[in-house]
């Protein structure tokens, strides 16, 4: 029987069972350490069974990021981006290079990060 703490942890993951959205489980052992990966709850394999030794969520959206970096062209023809500049920079003299890499403007990237 689960205790009136345990439900009221259970009641949001019900609600959103309900209302469509992917619910997700994974075992945890009796000191509240994971002891697996989240894994999405299926309804053929036996629905949500509320056990003890496993904790529930909501499976979060995947984040869309919008960065705005500073985009560089070198002397041998290849673009990147800030991060390498001062790698490719230093490559450059190393090679006897005189050609500083210029900077051609900025760059919108979109990146999304799915949750774990």
């Amino acid at each position: 029987m689960a205790t009136r703490k345990r439900i009221k942890e259970l009641l949001p993951i019900l609600q959103a069972y309900a209302e469509g959205k992917v619910i997700q489980w994974r075992e945890i052992s009796q000191y509240g350490i994971p002891q697996t990966d989240w894994k999405d709850c299926s309804e053929g394999e036996g629905g949500m069974l509320f056990l003890k030794s496993m904790e529930y969520r909501i499976k979060p959206e995947p984040v869309t990021y919008k960065v705005y970096v500073n985009m560089y062209f070198e002397p041998t023809g290849q673009t990147f981006y800030i991060g390498a500049r001062e790698y490719r920079t230093s490559e450059l003299a190393k090679a006897n290079v005189s050609n500083k890499p210029q900077w051609v403007g900025v760059q919108e990237i979109t990146y999304t990060v799915e949750p774990e």
